[in-house]
């Protein structure tokens, strides 16, 4: 049964639904996958777990903790390879136009093959991040601020990279509605921001 098994992997696939490592989708090496389906479709709920092993002592969830039939729908017409796609385009079109701005430093250094991001993570060393978060959100642009309140057991003197992170990480919009003109002028924008 399912108790008496360890141990078990289960993979927070939660910002990478559309994301594979080789040919192989995220979410199916361990014995269960979750998944966010609202942090990449445009859906007011909806989460999905990934079985991968065979196991008849699983809970069976009540309807009322299932996903909406309107949610359900917007993943059966999602043309997924044509969204991976765009995100993937988006967030290396920022990422090169990105690399001519002074006061920021890229998350990451490059797209790994395979990985269809949530959105495009930055920090932003020049300005204080919340104003440029203000600024970008005031001009329409869809910034993301995570992480900007630690719980209280990660302290600042025990966990000083967690907190510089937190007060300088933003993360900007690649999603599948923005297009590459718009990126263009969310590059202009931030640069005047900036500077």
């Amino acid at each position: 049964s399912l108790h008496d098994a360890l141990p078990i992997l289960i993979e927070d696939c939660a910002h990478c639904l559309l994301s594979r490592h080789g040919e192989t989708l995220l979410g199916s090496f361990g014995d269960f996958g979750l998944f966010s389906v609202h942090k990449v479709l445009p859906t007011a709920d909806g989460g999905i777990l990934q079985i991968n092993r065979d196991d008849d002592d699983l809970p069976v969830l009540p309807t009322s903790d299932k996903m909406s039939a309107a949610t359900t729908d917007v993943i059966y017409r999602a043309k997924i390879d044509e969204i991976s796609e765009v995100r993937r385009d988006n967030f290396l079109l920022l990422e090169k136009q990105l690399k001519a701005v002074p006061g920021i430093e890229l998350f990451v250094e490059s797209l790994p093959v395979g990985i269809v991001p949530l959105n495009f993570p930055l920090l932003i060393l020049a300005k204080d991040r919340y104003e440029v978060y203000q600024e970008l959100t005031a001009q329409e642009f869809g910034p993301i601020a995570l992480y900007y309140q630690l719980i209280d057991p990660i302290k600042d003197d025990e966990f000083p990279l967690a907190h510089q992170l937190s007060r300088t990480i933003l993360n900007l919009p690649i999603h599948q509605d923005v297009r590459p003109d718009e990126i263009g002028l969310m590059v202009d924008a931030f640069s005047d921001i900036l500077n």
